[in-house]
């Protein structure tokens, strides 16, 4: 039991579950037989976008959904691990509007196996996914990840573009001590999710917390490459990093070509020929440097100096920005600001 955040998956970001939101309320628990170990997590999270049914049971402020998570990892061989992945979103009230919360039906911790009210049709929102990582050498690895939000396979097979076939995927690699240099490392990651991904007809049950993706912080509808490379000699540490995206932005609030996760795909633009960049086609670039001087490996207590730089491009607009800094800094998780 914890109030945290969690992330599955071995690359920079996660499109299955990402340590990028804020924190929230969750119980888990873990256990390891032989070449398996399996997971179950129950969390609850906040919808700022709704205000909850207050009046009517005495529950103010803004709306809470619950989510369920399981994931299966398989350590195949030596150097092969594959893992399985689903999750239900589910709102904390019922198509009345009365307060259903936690549901114990979803107690059910095996995977796959949703309950009955479920599968008879819910307000529900359900996805599946895949975890894989290969050991290519002994200090280099290959990973990805797909993720199914929801697809009908005559769909994919005509190849139209229809609107709700909805996937994600990644593939990156992670090389640890390159050219012999010790603790010199490298991690280069792809990332590619498609139209409405993750969003669903309301808020209530969209695969996001606190106003925030469980996922890929530029929530859908876009392509990414990155690259990072950190280097650490006593307690010097450098690191560098450059990110390139494609992303397909609404022209205004009445529209959506799939890239808000917080709009609802029944006001979807289209029905078929939906691509990823849809919309209105947007570049963006980052580029972070940062020196380090470690005073305090236990706190990781450090003296940081860090320029960044990120830019924005559309026929609508160009946005730039430059940020310097030089502190004090400590920090016991992951902090992302390339999006």
């Amino acid at each position: 039991m914890g109030y945290g955040t969690n992330s599955i998956g071995d690359g920079y970001r996660s499109l299955i579950l990402s340590d990028i939101s804020f924190s929230y309320p969750y119980l888990k628990i873990t256990g390891t037989l032989g070449q398996f170990q399996y997971t179950s997590m129950w969390a609850q999270f906040m919808d700022l976008a709704s205000k909850s049914f207050g009046q009517a049971y005495n529950d103010l402020g803004y709306s809470k959904k619950w989510g369920v998570f399981h994931f299966l990892d398989w350590n195949a061989s030596k150097k092969l691990t594959i893992g399985l992945f689903d999750a239900v979103i589910w709102p904390n009230t019922d198509s009345s509007g009365r307060k259903r919360g936690f549901d114990w039906t979803y107690m059910n911790p095996i995977i796959f196996l949703r309950p009955a009210e479920y599968s008879a049709g819910s307000s529900d929102n359900a996805m599946v996914g895949m975890n894989a990582k290969f050991k290519l050498l002994p200090k280099t690895m290959v990973y990805g990840q797909f993720v199914l939000d929801e697809f009908k396979l005559s769909e994919i097979i005509n190849r139209d573009g229809w609107w709700a076939n909805k996937w994600a995927s990644q593939i990156g690699f992670r090389a640890f001590d390159l050219f012999k240099v010790n603790n010199l490392d490298l991690q280069g990651e792809f990332n590619a999710v498609r139209p409405y991904t993750y969003s669903f007809r309301n808020t209530f049950a969209n695969y996001a917390h606190y106003n925030q993706s469980l996922a890929h912080p530029m929530g859908a509808n876009f392509r990414e490459v990155l690259g990072i490379a950190s280097y650490r000699y006593k307690r010097w540490f450098l690191k560098g990093q450059l990110t390139f995206a494609q992303y397909g932005l609404d022209p205004g609030e009445a529209t959506n070509y799939g890239g808000d996760i917080f709009k609802s795909y029944d006001t979807r633009a289209k029905e078929y020929d939906n691509r990823i960049t849809q919309g209105v086609k947007t570049d963006f670039f980052y580029a972070n440097g940062s020196i380090a001087f470690v005073l305090n490996p236990k706190y990781n207590l450090r003296i940081e100096a860090m320029a960044a730089s990120r830019s924005e491009k559309n026929v609508l607009f160009h946005n730039k920005e430059f940020i310097f800094s030089v502190g004090l800094k400590t920090s016991f998780r992951q902090f992302y600001y390339d999006f």
